[in-house]
């Protein structure tokens, strides 16, 4: 039984959702979770304007959920979208691009962004094995957001190259005027964005192999990496966060900076956290700063980082003598999680310093690194507006610069992880 079929069996959502059989050349699927989703039409469009891959054909696959407690009348409205949305896709096919619609109803306990995508990311596995094609492509898009004409081709060329990585971060770029939204929204999409650049950045500048950007509208991932993983996961909130985590523990995880998704900048309810949630808070508090996490508490991480590999070797009873010479937040956080016990417990499973270090990035994953910052600034950094923490942190640490405004600070840092793709120091 290969990869495939074990995760059929064990993992995915049991009944097929799609009736019609794929091309045999399929090679693309594109999932599209939608929930009362204005802008679905808009999406769709410009998906099928795309050029189309030159070597396969794509499909793409929206999701179309609610809860199974929904209101009355928002069943009513669900309904009524569902069938304008087939009947556009009715009158947009093309052979070489194929849409389809899932109409799905899930229990309250698990409807959500994550339930939806995993939806249509399970069927997208039964479609590539029913393809015969193992190697297949799993690309993640919302239904608020809108692409550039290259979409597929930049994938396909990033596919048709010697190595294919497990998963893709794709480029992408919120704008950052217009008539459609209010200055107040523009203002706060502008500062998250930046806050988002900014934490790759600064991970990057400290050697950790997981910055990369986790966004779920921008996103592909290889079939054979998403059931070696166990698939998408139910989260209500961010499942991209963690999914993609989980992929990036592959290795060899990579991004596609050759085409580029504009995600919506518009405020949501819909999660806690995410691109919409910040944005709502930030206009909802009137907030012009929007405070993150502090570039000390990176620089500390950068220390542990540059440092990792001289554990293999050393001696058992220096390890915590080590440990204590860290910043005291980084260091409450490490014995607080026994990283001593976790360093020789990889140590004893490690042949050289190189597997060393892949194992302990493991174990110092994206998630422990959000806890450590957390954790941190609970107790002992202060969290700084985000146009300081970016001068602070470029200023000392990369380049000296003028920066005028905080939309400066983000065209730089924009131009910077646009112009090569980032390379993990395993």
């Amino acid at each position: 039984m290969n990869i495939v079929e074990h995760y059929l069996q064990r993992y995915s959502s049991p009944q097929r959702l799609v009736q019609e059989n794929p091309d045999p050349r399929l090679g693309f699927i594109v999932v599209v979770p939608a929930c009362r989703e204005e802008k679905l039409i808009q999406a769709l469009t410009s998906l099928f304007h795309c050029s189309p891959p030159q070597s396969h054909t794509a499909e793409v696959l929206v999701v179309m959920n609610l809860p199974e407690n929904a209101p009355a009348e928002t069943i009513r409205q669900h309904k009524q979208w569902v069938e304008e949305t087939q009947q556009w896709i009715h009158q947009h096919q093309r052979n070489e691009l194929v849409f389809h619609v899932v109409n799905a109803f899930f229990p309250a306990k698990y409807a959500g962004v994550g339930m939806a995508r995993k939806t249509g990311m399970d069927e997208a596995v039964r479609r590539f094995y029913a393809a015969g094609n193992f190697n297949g492509m799993i690309i993640s898009f919302d239904a608020d957001c809108t692409c550039e004409h290259n979409y597929f081709t930049a994938i396909e060329e990033a596919c048709s190259q010697s190595f294919v990585a497990p998963g893709y971060s794709l480029w992408f770029e919120h704008p950052l005027e217009g008539e459609e939204y209010p200055p107040a929204i523009y203002h706060a999409i502008l500062l998250y964005e930046l806050f988002l650049r900014y934490y790759v950045e600064i991970l990057r500048w400290c050697r950790f192999p997981f910055a990369f950007h986790t966004l779920g509208s921008s996103f592909a991932v290889s079939l054979k990496a998403y059931c070696m993983q166990g698939g998408m996961n139910k989260l209500k909130a961010g499942e991209d966060f963690y999914f993609l985590n989980k992929i990036m523990m592959l290795g060899s995880y990579s991004e596609i900076n050759t085409t580029t998704v504009y995600p919506s900048p518009r405020m949501s309810d819909r999660v806690p956290f995410g691109t919409g949630a910040a944005v709502s808070s930030i206009v909802r508090n009137n907030d012009k700063s929007y405070p993150v996490f502090h570039p000390r508490a990176f620089y500390a991480l950068k220390e542990l980082f540059d440092e990792i590999e001289q554990y293999y070797d050393c001696p058992a009873a220096s390890i915590n003598t080590h440990i204590h010479g860290y910043a005291e937040p980084l260091r409450t956080f490490l014995h607080k999680n026994k990283a001593e016990d976790a360093i020789l417990s990889i140590r004893e499973n490690c042949a050289s310093p190189r597997s060393f270090r892949k194992r302990f990035f493991q174990w110092m994953n994206g998630l422990q690194v959000l806890h450590y910052l957390n954790q941190s600034h609970s107790s002992f950094y202060q969290k700084i507006p985000v146009a300081d923490a970016v001068e602070k942190f470029v200023n000392e640490k990369i380049e000296k610069q003028n920066f005028s405004s905080p939309r400066q600070m983000l065209e730089y840092l924009r131009k910077r992880q646009k112009s090569s793709s980032y390379l993990p120091p395993w």
